[in-house]
């Protein structure tokens, strides 16, 4: 009788074995089934679908899951943008080990990306992923070290975890690899070689700041043999690739013939406009100089104050003078004494020194 109970209840326990291994074994699969159909959807561009499918995903409590849930806020990938929703998925990720999602709460701490940015905490969390040998984690820790961000400023430390980044074939570490080695400051001592040979392996993955950096070298001599025409080629094709600083040196090149190159106001107005879309004071204010000329373009005066006007709201000396006389000359808006003398005020406290001779004409002194 005893032994027929026994196996009675052996039985029933295989038996509640068995139904948990399969209940397990179902969770399991649905989570796959589950991300994998977000997976497609996104392949597919579809995000909504995606969005919805790691939504029901996330019931199985997986940190993969919570990761790509917190992506889809992250990026606004079918659903609404949103840092603080990304941030508490990534969150949940990250306290279970997920590498990418420690990465992610690193950049939402340096951000303020659904929280209040938090250099240290950054670090901290760059960290974690960093040690797992996560590229981009070493990048971003890399630049931490060398800004002094978040961590007293090492040169040393940025220039190991770049390293590592770099060996990961991420195409920005050797950028900024060679930022770091180009600085001298304190006990770390730059190498020009060193850096050179960063910026050409960037350069040569296409990457637009890294061949302006060499365009740079070649122009002025440094770590390698003056050469102007290779100079001038690398800074063409920073600047057919986007680069802001390559394009107003081109222009500027244009404008006054430097580099062996004839003065050409209407290549200088090309590259000028390309620059000063994006912003960079510099151009504004010589493309406001080309307007206000009509060199390489008709004479427009309102152009010209317009391009004044956004260069000398990022504070640019020159632009500030510039409006100035627009304002004394009444050239491109109303003439406005009041208003002329407060922009050349402001320029020369800028420290143009053109400003300050023109306001001891305008007062008298």
């Amino acid at each position: 009788m005893l032994l027929a109970v026994t196996a009675c209840l052996l039985s029933a326990a295989d038996v509640s074995a068995q139904q948990d291994s399969v209940r397990t074994l179902s969770a399991r699969d649905s989570l796959k089934y589950c991300m994998k159909q977000g997976r497609n959807a996104l392949r597919a561009r579809r995000p909504e679908a995606a969005f919805r499918w790691y939504r029901r995903a996330v019931r199985y409590e997986e940190p993969s899951a919570y990761l790509a849930l917190g992506n889809c806020y992250y990026y606004g990938y079918g659903t609404q943008r949103d840092f603080q929703k990304a941030y508490n998925w990534f969150y949940k990720a990250a306290m279970e080990g997920n590498t990418m999602a420690e990465y992610r709460m690193g950049q939402c701490c340096h951000y303020g990306y659904g929280t209040h940015r938090d250099a240290r905490q950054a670090t901290a969390w760059y960290r974690l992923a960093a040690e797992k040998g996560h590229a981009r984690a070493c990048y971003s820790l890399g630049l931490c070290y060398r800004n002094g961000d978040g961590v007293d400023r090492n040169y040393r430390k940025a220039a190991e975890l770049l390293e590592r980044a770099a060996a990961d074939s991420l195409v920005a570490a050797f950028y900024v690899l060679g930022t770091v080695y180009e600085t001298t400051d304190g006990d770390w001592r730059g190498n020009d070689t060193t850096a050179l040979a960063c910026y050409r392996e960037a350069a040569a993955k296409g990457y637009a700041k890294a061949q302006y950096k060499l365009g740079n070298f070649y122009e002025t001599g440094r770590g390698v043999t003056r050469d102007l025409d290779l100079a001038r080629q690398w800074y063409v094709k920073a600047a057919e690739n986007g680069d802001t600083d390559a394009q107003y040196r081109l222009g500027r090149c244009c404008y006054y013939g430097l580099m062996g190159m004839a003065c050409d106001y209407r290549e200088a107005f090309r590259w000028m406009r390309m620059a000063a879309a994006q912003n960079h004071a510099r151009a504004q204010y010589h493309l406001g100089l080309l307007y206000l000329n009509g060199e390489g373009v008709k004479l427009d005066s309102e152009q010209a104050f317009d391009n004044f006007r956004r260069a000398a709201e990022q504070g640019y000396a020159p632009a500030l003078y510039r409006m100035g006389k627009c304002y004394l000359e009444g050239r491109g808006v109303r003439a406005d004494r009041r208003l002329a003398v407060e922009y050349l005020r402001a320029a020369v406290r800028a420290g143009s020194s053109e400003a300050r001779t023109e306001l001891m004409l305008i007062e008298g002194r």
